[in-house]
């Protein structure tokens, strides 16, 4: 399946709803445990700028290069784990920590280390929670 067939499946739009009340156009987002990279390309294109993170480099290739084929260049991505990040400060910071079955994340430690504003989905369907660091 092509990046773009993935894209339009797993859309900002429906995987992300619920943190569009927090973001602005000026926006950071760091999207922790991006995976293959198609909800952090939708919310590059409602956001000031986009960071997405996962453990492994090779599930976001088709991602940076569409992103570089669209000369979108408000995204980035990186392989990173979240607890050695240099996780984004300041208050009107908003920080996506999405939690799958295949990212477990102590959002308490990683709020400890930056006053960003955490926006995480706790299940699927999706749930919102915000909480301020």
């Amino acid at each position: 399946m092509s990046f773009a067939a993935k894209l339009a499946l797993r859309s900002a739009d429906v995987y992300a709803d619920f943190l569009m009340p927090y973001v602005t156009g000026a926006s950071h987002v760091l999207d922790v445990g991006c995976g293959s990279g198609t909800i952090s390309i939708g919310l590059a294109q409602r956001v000031g700028r986009v960071t997405g993170v996962d453990l492994r480099e090779d599930d976001f290739i088709a991602a940076r290069e569409y992103a570089a084929t669209h000369a979108m260049r408000n995204v980035e991505f990186q392989v990173g784990d979240i607890y050695a990040l240099d996780v984004p400060t300041g208050a009107s910071t908003p920080v996506s920590v999405i939690r799958s079955s295949r990212h477990s994340i102590d959002h308490s430690t990683v709020s400890s280390r930056s006053s960003a504003r955490f926006v995480r989905a706790e299940s699927s369907p999706w749930r919102a929670s915000s909480t301020a660091a």
